[in-house]
């Protein structure tokens, strides 16, 4: 059973409010579901524990104001800074870090609860997911190899997608899809975020998709379907199974390419956060692949009639419009 820890009332309700807008865009009124995830929630998730905004510990401090982790017995715990001696011009922050926080707790459960691929062997490596990422790991010795995990930029810059979502639903489409839309709050994240929406509409099974609508008309919409293909692979892999995302992506650009596309992403994204730094170069390889896939996966789209030529159109034009935006930001 979760123990919560918060030292003022609007602590407690930071929890519960956060949970609850994660929530809703998972399950929507599904209840049945909901309640299994919370079962299961509750018997991972060993704390929560809300501090004063100036404590510090070995985990977090005011730069590093919160994270979901695995304790010594493999239970999840998720630490943050609340409200609790915190200046009121930080109050926004604390609101969207606590729900950055909790969809990690979404993230890294969910695949777990969902009938979905969870390992994958290859070449005596074992890939399995892992804390919303892919951990890489010998067949053999069990140990970790490569980088040990891939995918932290996409589940980082999702995580703060989401929760600006969760905030504020109505803003959704842009949140999604606009490359310049300035979020109400910067993260360290926030230069990411356009390489992750190129990515969403890369991944995008259906043109016009009305998600404010499905959030409306109380529906999950990360798993939703169509015609056998899910609306968004990236926005269900995301949630749901990381592998899923290297399964599509390997499908058109080969065995072992969202691996190599991961590890470069990531290592930008690391060398960014730690020192400010950005490897444009490196990072121009990254979108040429992402735009190699995409040309490729709507080639097949069309030749196998699994989208018209309109809906391939406008996604193109989507895809184009925030590429182009990358490539003069960057340059």
């Amino acid at each position: 059973m979760t123990k919560f820890y918060y030292t003022c009332p609007k602590d407690k309700e930071l929890i519960v409010k956060s949970f609850n807008k994660v929530a809703k865009l998972v399950f929507g009124s599904n209840k049945e579901l909901l309640r299994e995830f919370i079962d299961f929630y509750q018997d991972i998730v060993k704390e929560i524990n809300i501090y004063p905004a100036d404590f510090e510990n070995s985990y977090i401090c005011y730069k590093i104001p919160g994270i979901c982790r695995l304790d010594k017995d493999n239970k999840l715990v998720i630490e943050m800074l609340g409200f609790n001696k915190a200046k009121e011009s930080d109050y926004n922050f604390i609101k969207h870090e606590a729900i950055h926080e909790f969809t990690h707790s979404f993230a890294d459960l969910l695949p777990f609860i969902h009938d979905s691929l969870k390992e994958n062997i290859r070449d005596n490596v074992k890939y399995q997911v892992h804390m919303g990422l892919v951990e890489e790991s010998s067949l053999k010795t069990g140990r970790l190899v490569g980088q040990h995990y891939y995918g932290k930029m996409f589940n980082e810059t999702m995580m703060d997608l989401i929760a600006f979502i969760s905030a504020d639903n109505s803003k959704i489409e842009d949140i999604l899809y606009d490359p310049s839309y300035v979020t109400p709050i910067k993260t360290k994240f926030s230069i990411f975020y356009p390489i992750t929406k190129l990515m969403i509409v890369a991944f995008s099974n259906k043109v016009d998709i009305n998600y404010l609508e499905f959030i409306k008309n109380k529906k999950g919409i990360f798993d939703l379907k169509e015609n056998d293909y899910y609306v968004n692979d990236f926005l269900y892999g995301i949630f749901f199974n990381p592998l899923h995302i290297e399964f599509i992506y390997d499908k058109y650009m080969g065995e072992g390419s969202y691996l190599e596309l991961c590890h470069s992403l990531d290592k930008i994204f690391v060398t960014y956060i730690k020192n400010n730094k950005l490897n444009k170069s490196n990072l121009k390889e990254c979108l040429d692949l992402i735009k190699t896939f995409f040309k490729i996966k709507c080639k097949d789209y069309l030749n196998n009639d699994i989208m018209s030529k309109k809906d391939v159109t406008k996604l193109v034009i989507r895809f184009n419009n925030i590429l182009r935006y990358l490539e003069e930001y960057f340059n």
